[in-house]
């Protein structure tokens, strides 16, 4: 069985901040910070090809916080993820959508973002559209989309891409 997923020492430190202007002061001097959050703290653990795992704690453990650095959308403070194969992530379904593109376009743009090309789009967009049940609103700017629609966007884009990538 190949190791799909290695999580190896991982930690996650936020720093907090009492106003937004000292976030400039801490990137460029390091200083100015309230507080620092450690998030995780040496997380290790693999996950073999066909396992499932899930993960189970109160509010604030860090199961999202460990799901967004598996799936890359941040990184760890310390430590090392290694991700062999796809990793498909429905944490803010929504993240990286244009609010003035339209629907159908921020399919184009987050699909290509994906590593999907053109042809690929072309040949889940009709599907998608009909899975959204967006009506017009799939031509119209996602800004006009409740939080509801666009999640459903982000929902089929990500299990449309998951099952043709």
């Amino acid at each position: 069985m190949d190791d799909m997923i290695v999580v190896k020492d991982v930690c996650k430190t936020y720093v907090l901040f009492d106003k937004d202007w000292k976030i400039l002061q801490w990137v460029f001097t390091h200083k100015g910070y309230q507080s620092r959050r450690e998030v995780l703290n040496h997380i290790s653990f693999t996950v073999k090809d066909s396992e499932v795992v899930g993960l189970i704690g109160i509010n604030g453990a860090g199961k999202s916080t460990l799901m967004k650095i598996i799936a890359g959308i941040t990184f760890p403070t310390a430590g090392h993820i290694q991700v062999n194969g796809k990793v498909g992530s429905l944490i803010n379904l929504s993240a990286g959508f244009n609010p003035d593109y339209t629907g159908r376009k921020n399919i184009y743009y987050k699909g290509t973002i994906m590593g999907m090309g053109k042809s690929e789009i072309d040949s889940i967009i009709g599907d998608i559209e009909e899975f959204v049940e967006l009506g017009e609103y799939f031509d119209r700017p996602v800004r006009m989309y409740s939080s509801g629609m666009s999640a459903r966007l982000g929902f089929a884009l990500a299990v449309y891409c998951n099952l043709n990538c």
